[in-house]
């Protein structure tokens, strides 16, 4: 995975040390079992990405989120968005295995937050691709736009993804388009991708931002 990554954050809100390498924490393990447990409300979510950010637990998040069962994974992701969204250079530092977990993973909650999240940074240029990086993503989006099994909420940042990317890979653009009207005509269009459809159709037509 490429390495280089872009960010702006002032020098005086620099971002806690992360632990030794490959040194399981006790808040690492604690982590564990909450994904685990039975029960795990909105504000325990909330809570645990303050403590991802608090207690350096990214990597943790991140395995877990590739690796855990669909709940779990779900759980880790949710509290990674919830770290980003506080501290976002602990997810700009690690792009390439947001990235990594976001092209491997076939959970479609976990498909639909790292797909905004990477989106975000991506439009904020907070984060740089490599060509390597930006061709297996371009691949990935369209793979999930086009299947039929993909639901709205993952699709919809399917294509807001391959949108950004067509400035930089030429045939993206037309590809998308015509797909984009497919989905906007079909007869099961939900609301998300008729929102979703209209206004990048407008947009393509006066040659705006859309977003």
């Amino acid at each position: 995975m490429g390495q280089d990554r872009k960010h702006g954050r002032p020098a005086s809100e620099a971002m806690p040390a992360d632990g030794v390498a490959g040194e399981v924490s006790v808040a690492g393990e604690a982590f564990r079992e909450a994904m685990l447990s039975g029960n795990l409300s909105r504000e325990s979510v909330q809570r645990w990405g303050e403590r991802i950010v608090l207690e350096k637990l990214w990597e943790e998040a991140l395995q877990m989120a590739r690796e855990g069962e669909p709940k779990v994974a779900f759980r880790a992701a949710w509290a990674l968005e919830y770290a980003w969204k506080l501290w976002p250079e602990g997810v700009v530092t690690r792009f390439g295995r947001l990235l990594e977990v976001l092209l491997a993973s076939s959970n479609v909650s976990v498909q639909r937050i790292f797909s905004k999240m990477a989106y975000e940074l991506l439009r904020r240029q907070a984060v740089s691709l490599a060509d390597g990086e930006a061709e297996a993503l371009v691949a990935c989006c369209f793979d999930r736009l086009l299947d039929l099994a993909t639901p709205s909420g993952v699709a919809v940042w399917q294509i807001r993804l391959l949108d950004l990317l067509a400035a930089r890979i030429d045939w993206v653009g037309e590809q998308l388009e015509a797909i984009v009207r497919q989905l906007s005509e079909a007869p099961d269009c939900t609301p998300a991708i008729a929102s979703c459809t209209r206004r990048y159709l407008r947009r393509r037509r006066r040659s705006g931002v859309w977003w």
